[in-house]
C-alpha cells in the first residue's frame, strides 16, 4: 500500500469513526449525553493529572533505557520529545508507533539515531507487556460479568505480549542493526546498548501507568454515574483496551472505543444507561485532546525557542 493510499484510507477510517460516535450519541440521546458531560465535568481536572501520571512514567521508563546516555538528553529536548509523542499518539492512526516515532526523532539530536530509535522501540515493548498484564487483569475481572468481553481481553493480552515479544526482539537483534546501517544512512554513533535489568524496570514502571491507566477510568466511571470500584475500574478499562486495539488505525481510535463502551454497557452496570457508557470514551477524549493541543502548543514554543537559540549563536 502506497503512502497516498494509506492517508486515504486513514482519512476514510475516520470519517466513518466520526458518524458511528454521531450515531451513538444521537441513539443514546443527545441532550442526554451533554447533561452527563456537563455533570462529569468537575471531574475532569482528576483525569487530566491521571493521563499525566501516564505519560511521566513513560518519560521515567525512557530516561531508564537510555541509561548513561540520558545526561546528553538536554531539558528541552526532553520536553519537546514528551510532547511531541503524546500529541501524535492521541492524534494520528496508530498513536502508539506515531507517537514513539516522534520521541525518537526529537530524542536523536541528543543521543543519535541509532540509540533514540532502539529506546523508543523497546519503550513500546514495554508498553505492549503492561497492556497484555492490564489486559489479563481486566480479562479476570470481567469473567464474572461478560465472557465475550473476557475472551477478547484474554486474546488482546497474547496478542499485545506477543507483539512485545517480537518489538523487542527485532528491537535488540544485532543483525538486524547491522543490515539497516548497511542500507540506510543513519546519523549518529551506533546504539548504546540497553541493559536487560533497564528493560525489565521500564517493563514494571509501564506496569505501573496501566495501574494508573485504571484508576483514570475508574473514576471517569464514577464521574459519569457508574457504581465505581477495583474490580469496574478494571472492566473499564479492559473495554478502552478493546476498543484501542480494534481502532488502532483511527486517529484517538474515534468510534471504535465508544462503540466498545456501548456493545459492553451490561458488563458496567449501564445496560439502561447507555448514554453513561458512552459518556466514559467522551469524558476521557475530552481530556486528552485539551491535553494534545497544549502539547502542541508546547512542542511549537519549544522548537521556535531552539531555532532562536541557533540564530544567535550564528
Amino acid at each position: 500500500m502506497t503512502n497516498a493510499s494509506r492517508r486515504v484510507l486513514h482519512a476514510a477510517l475516520f470519517v466513518v469513526g466520526v458518524i458511528l460516535v454521531g450515531w451513538l450519541v444521537e441513539q443514546a440521546g443527545i441532550d442526554r449525553v451533554r447533561t452527563i458531560l456537563a455533570e462529569a465535568g468537575g471531574w475532569l481536572p482528576l483525569i487530566v493529572i491521571l493521563e499525566l501520571g501516564i505519560v511521566a512514567s513513560d518519560v521515567l521508563a525512557a530516561r531508564w533505557l537510555l541509561g548513561g546516555a540520558a545526561r546528553a538528553v538536554r531539558k528541552m529536548t526532553w520536553t519537546r520529545s514528551t510532547a511531541l509523542a503524546y500529541a501524535m499518539t492521541v492524534l494520528l492512526p496508530a498513536g502508539r508507533a506515531a507517537g514513539e516515532a516522534a520521541r525518537a526523532a526529537a530524542l536523536s539530536r541528543d543521543v543519535g539515531w541509532a540509540t533514540a530509535a532502539t529506546t523508543t522501540s523497546t519503550l513500546q515493548a514495554a508498553v505492549l507487556f503492561g497492556n497484555a498484564v492490564a489486559s489479563t487483569a481486566a480479562a479476570l475481572a470481567a469473567a464474572t460479568v461478560s465472557r465475550m468481553l473476557a475472551l477478547l481481553l484474554g486474546l488482546n493480552a497474547a496478542l499485545c505480549g506477543g507483539l512485545g515479544v517480537l518489538v523487542l526482539t527485532l528491537s535488540r537483534w544485532s543483525r538486524l542493526a547491522r543490515w539497516l546501517r548497511a542500507r540506510v544512512a543513519v546519523p549518529g554513533a551506533p546504539a548504546v546498548p540497553i541493559e536487560r535489568r533497564a528493560v525489565a524496570r521500564a517493563a514494571l514502571l509501564c506496569v505501573v501507568g496501566r495501574v494508573i491507566q485504571a484508576t483514570q477510568y475508574g473514576v471517569a466511571l464514577h464521574a459519569v454515574g457508574g457504581s465505581a470500584g477495583a474490580r469496574s475500574a478494571l472492566v473499564t478499562q479492559g473495554i478502552h483496551l478493546i476498543g484501542a486495539t480494534v481502532g488502532d488505525a483511527v486517529p484517538n481510535q474515534i468510534g471504535a472505543t465508544d462503540g466498545a463502551y456501548r456493545l459492553f454497557a451490561e458488563a458496567l452496570g449501564l445496560a439502561d444507561a447507555p448514554a453513561r457508557s458512552l459518556s466514559i470514551a467522551l469524558l476521557v477524549r475530552i481530556a486528552q485532546l485539551g491535553l494534545a493541543s497544549a502539547a502542541i502548543a508546547i512542542a511549537t514554543a519549544v522548537s521556535r525557542q531552539n531555532r532562536q537559540g541557533l540564530a544567535e549563536r550564528r
